[in-house]
């Protein structure tokens, strides 16, 4: 019955489904439609439905003595999305504006305090403390005489699995925390702007922005490489969008509803090349032996990037190569135990919580399907190979770059990029003709978001 997204939607638009199931369709299938039914989702389950009485017993016991009362408003508000790689998307413009004489604060889920560059006359305040008692119990109260007889009314009428059936009750739990919790601060800190990266792991926080009397301008800046592929728009909820380059304007344009972008670059990006100094990676090139290989990995969860990855590892098995696999964010150690079982990966060799971007400087050759550090390592003047390109986000072969069907073509693009000194520098020299498409202008990309959103505020 939910085999597609599409089939999703004549389930929706056929019966008197409610605003707040059909306003979230979209994100509701990424988390719970397309995923499988394996032995972790009904683990996962079991262990969020604990979510709003893990808070209320938090926060009794420890007394929290955060008040909503010493909240201080502010001009713009940067909402952090919990992924320690993407904080570079806002750290820096933060920098920047906090030179000014404007007012700026955070929002932060916990998890990555470790990680922030803490600024002076800059407020943080932790997602997780401002979920107070009395946060709680109306969130609970909203689930259960609002959401929860919606909800039930629409399971009946669509006999949807209850499979499903938990795993919506469950998002619209967190939905309700979320909504309560926002709502409640925004209130409170009164930004006439908010910047930050997506709400497709959050939709409820979107809901309470939209929710407020004095609604601030939602500003989200781009975060992956953009595809004609994605049939889900990441910029939900927008009023303006800010994109790394002219390419991702034009697929952005051409398949979503977004109200307004505009090409300003990556600060995170720039921010990894101040510190790697470009003429360094100039010197570095061929300097090596080219045995130093990076392979980026994609969730296993999903069976082609599983068939990727065997192929990376048949590809190069018994050579001399040092090879590092940088992880997804969404994946754990675990997912590679049958790798470690089998002596085909070690658990030295992986790599989860860094930054990649270093990682990619001080590597010869880039690998992988999918991810946006495959665009990023052509900044830092790596070849790159991509693994099964029909199913990837870019047709790879068009643009004359190196790809691999299979291990034998894997084998050999990699033997000539390391003994083909000619072969390489073509590689190289493609790239470098796509980068100011893909990353337009990296150098001042915090600056001039920095005043644009100040000039939001006039």
């Amino acid at each position: 019955m939910y085999e597609s997204y599409e089939k999703l939607i004549e389930l929706v638009n056929e019966n008197d489904t409610p605003f707040f199931i059909k306003n979230n369709i979209d994100i509701i299938y990424r988390q719970i439609f397309s995923k499988k039914k394996h032995k972790l989702s009904l683990k996962k389950i079991i262990a969020t439905n604990f979510l709003l009485d893990y808070y209320c017993i938090k926060n009794r016991q420890k007394k929290i003595s955060f008040s909503l009362g010493n909240v201080e408003e502010c001009d713009i508000l940067f909402f952090c999305y919990p992924r320690r790689d993407l904080i570079n998307l806002i750290d820096p413009v933060a920098k920047k504006i906090a030179e000014k004489n404007i007012s700026i604060a955070f929002l932060i889920q916990r998890k990555i305090l470790p990680y922030m560059d803490f600024l002076p006359n800059v407020k943080y305040y932790v997602y997780e403390d401002i979920i107070n008692f009395k946060i709680v119990l109306e969130a609970k109260k909203k689930y259960k005489y609002y959401y929860l007889p919606h909800l039930l009314k629409w399971f009946n009428k669509t006999k949807i699995d209850i499979f499903y059936q938990r795993s919506i009750k469950i998002f619209f739990q967190k939905y309700a925390l979320d909504k309560e919790a926002t709502f409640s601060f925004l209130n409170h800190i009164k930004p006439k702007c908010i910047y930050g990266i997506h709400y497709i792991s959050n939709p409820g926080c979107l809901d309470a922005i939209n929710s407020l009397n004095n609604k601030p301008i939602n500003v989200l800046i781009q975060h992956g490489f953009s595809s004609l592929k994605n049939k889900f728009n990441d910029y939900k909820g927008a009023d303006l969008v800010f994109l790394w380059g002219k390419y991702h304007q034009q697929i952005l344009h051409d398949s979503y509803d977004v109200r307004l972008s505009i090409v300003l670059g990556n600060p995170k990006l720039e921010e990894a090349l101040t510190k790697i100094e470009r003429e360094k990676m100039k010197a570095r090139l061929r300097k090596s032996d080219m045995q130093k290989i990076l392979y980026v990995s994609s969730p296993l969860k999903n069976q082609l990037n599983k068939e990727c990855l065997d192929i990376f590892i048949n590809a190069t098995k018994d050579q001399n190569f040092k090879i590092t696999y940088k992880l997804h964010p969404g994946e754990s150690k675990k997912d590679y135990k049958y790798y470690f079982k089998e002596r085909l990966i070690s658990p030295e060799q992986l790599v989860l919580d860094e930054d990649i971007l270093p990682i990619i400087n001080q590597s010869d050759i880039m690998v992988g399907s999918t991810s946006t550090s495959l665009y990023e390592a052509m900044v830092f003047m790596k070849p790159v190979v991509k693994v099964l390109p029909p199913y990837c986000k870019n047709d790879w072969e068009k643009l004359g770059l190196p790809f691999a069907n299979n291990s034998s073509d894997l084998k050999r693009v990699i033997f000539r990029l390391r003994h083909e000194l000619k072969f390489y520098k073509e590689i190289l020299s493609k790239e470098a003709d796509l980068i100011q498409d893909y990353f337009n202008g990296i150098k001042g990309s915090s600056s001039r978001i920095a005043e644009y959103l100040v000039g939001l505020l006039s």
